[in-house]
């Protein structure tokens, strides 16, 4: 009886490629902002009041902690 060669079965195509999502900045990636005033209580930047708290600490209106330094304020 004659051998008989038969074809391995072709391999699944590969899945379609899916884009990666695009992430929103993480809190804190917009940098620093610029100090316009302050006034013992609170510090102003071109977005809005920062309520003071210890130190160099302020708060942004959104309640996250921001470090003051040299006329510049981030925010995490």
């Amino acid at each position: 009886m004659p051998a008989q060669i038969v074809r391995m079965p072709s391999p699944p195509p590969p899945p379609p490629a899916v884009p990666a999502p695009v992430l929103p900045p993480a809190p804190g990636a917009d940098g620093p902002r610029p100090i316009i005033t302050c006034d013992g209580l609170s510090c102003s930047t071109p977005e809005g009041r920062m309520q003071g708290g210890t130190g160099n600490v302020h708060l942004d209106p959104g309640g996250r902690p921001c470090h003051a330094a040299g006329g510049w304020l981030q925010c995490f």
